[in-house]
Order: C-alpha cells, then structure tokens, then sequence
C-alpha cells in the first residue's frame, strides 16, 4: 500500500485542500473510493478502512473539509467552511476531488462513502452528481425534517448576526449533539456515543482536531444542507439506477434504525431502484470503529465489489 497526500484548491478560492490517497500494491486499482467524513473529524480517521480497502485492490481518497483536519491555516478557521455560501462551497470540494481522482485513474469505477455529516454532504452531492459515480454508501445519516431545519437556520443566523459568524455557540452544539449521549447513561466521557470501543473514544477526545465547537456560521450552513434534502420530496437529480447502501449502528443516535428505514422508504418511493440496507446490532455512531468493523469492513467491500 502506498499512502501520500496533496493539497487541492478549494472552490472558495483562497483555501487549498488536505487530501489524502491510499493506493494498491496492483497496478491499477479494481474501483476507487471517496470518503467524505463527518463533523468535527478528518480524513485520517479512516486509515485503518482505507488499507483494509487497498489490500482487496481498491485506491482510497479524500480529503478535510473546510475546517477541519489540515485543511485548516489557523486555530481561528476551525469548524468554519466560508462567510458566504459553504454549504456550496463544500459539496462543490468534493467534486473537484472526485475529477482529480478520476482524472489519476481513467476509467475506474468510482463510489462515494458519506459519514455523519460526510452522509448529509453525499446526499445533496448525489443530487447533482450521480450520474458521475458507480454507486453511494451513505453511513450514520439522519431522518430530520424541514421544521427541525428552519429553526437551526433561523437561530444559527440570528447568533451570526448578534455574535458573529465565527461564534462558538454552545447552544447550537447542545441543540445539535446534546441528547447523543444520554441512552448510553452512565456516561464515562461526553463522547460515549461514539463507538463502544473505549480507544477510540478516548483517541478522539484527546485529539485537538476532534470534537471542537463549530462556529454559528458552519452551523447555518449545515442546516441549510439537511433544508435542501428535506424539501426534496422526490429525491430529484438522482440516478434512479444508482446502487446506494445505507448503513448505521442500530443504537446509533444520530442514524440508527428509525433513520435509515425512513430513508430507505424515500429512495425506494423515488423509483430509485438498487438500494438496500444494513444495520450492525449494539453498534453506535462510527460502525468503521466499532468492535466488529472487521465484519463492517468486509460487508461494504462486498458491496462495492458487486457494483463494479
């Protein structure tokens, strides 16, 4: 496996991007793989799946958002994409990485992995896009609707005027993430929620690039993000032959069971025709670094594998 990074131009015009490459040992990859990661995180996370995904003969890529990760020039932009249109400005990013990756390997089927937040960025993604990827893995979503939306966009916006767009609100993040914890009661860390491995989550609270407070302005332009998936009801601009896999943790308080039947339900209602589902029982929020991520490992390569 050979691992090596770049920096891409971001479509903000002024940020370049940090992205990440884990190729094969082969000649050519079998399929190439975007990831596009979650909130509060980066890329590098997901070094153990991406090599896991090179040793079966598939080329990995992505990169941090803006943000996050080293994408990031000072403490100041983290957990900020841009003062005007980021949540453009970010689904545009992915694009670019996706040509670059296109444009290295000529004629590799190409598949998308959205996590979390990453899962929100690949949805809204597929809307203009699909038809320039072989299939979709959407992971950790959730099922939130329009009203929940208009009220984070109309408080985040309130708070951008009133303190600033770069505000560290603590009541966006507790809106947002603040019940994520409570069915995993007792908790031994605010991030229990995470995974049921202990490492992991110790690993991610000790890690300055995780788990910061996003500011009131990357807050806004989330909401804006779940608004636009929200109010289209019949999942226009998506290929209606795109294979899509949803998959969660079953206890997973962001997606879960609940969130992903629901999303099913739509894409399927859509005529969207080659989707299915997989939960992982007593998993949490981040199946790739769960107790059983080797079984989760080995089920989204089959996956991929029979879409190529």
């Amino acid at each position: 496996m050979k691992k090596s990074e770049v920096y891409l131009p971001s479509n903000d015009g002024k940020n370049q991007l940090h992205t990440v490459i884990w190729e094969p040992d082969t000649e050519y990859p079998r399929a190439i793989l975007q990831i596009v990661h979650g909130m509060c995180e980066y890329v590098d996370r997901y070094d153990d799946f991406a090599n896991y995904l090179t040793q079966n003969g598939f080329a990995v890529i992505g990169n941090d958002h803006l943000g996050h990760g080293k994408s990031v020039k000072r403490n100041d932009d983290l957990g900020f994409f841009a003062s005007n249109d980021g949540d453009k400005i970010v689904i545009e990013d992915l694009h670019n990485v996706m040509l670059f990756a296109k444009d290295k390997w000529l004629g590799v089927p190409l598949f998308m992995l959205g996590h979390s937040m990453g899962s929100f960025f690949t949805r809204v993604f597929l809307t203009k896009y699909s038809v320039e990827l072989d299939g979709a893995v959407i992971m950790g979503t959730g099922f939130i609707p329009d009203s929940a939306a208009k009220i984070g966009m109309m408080l985040s916006s309130l708070i951008c005027k009133t303190k600033g767009e770069r505000y560290k609100s603590k009541l966006l993040e507790s809106l947002t993430l603040g019940s994520n914890n409570k069915a995993f009661a007792p908790n031994r860390t605010p991030d229990d929620w995470l995974s049921r491995d202990e490492k992991v989550v110790d690993k991610y609270v000790n890690d300055k690039l995780c788990g910061f407070t996003f500011t009131a302005k990357a807050y806004n332009d989330f909401f804006k993000i779940i608004h636009s998936i929200a109010i289209n009801k019949n999942c226009e601009g998506i290929s209606k032959e795109l294979p899509v896999l949803i998959t969660s943790g079953e206890v997973d308080p962001v997606g879960g069971k609940k969130a992903c039947e629901k999303l099913l339900f739509k894409y399927e209602s859509a005529k969207i025709t080659d989707t299915s589902i997989r939960l992982y029982s007593n998993d949490r929020h981040e199946i790739l670094n769960e107790l059983d991520k080797e079984e989760v490992y080995k089920d989204i390569a089959d996956w991929l594998i029979s879409k190529i």
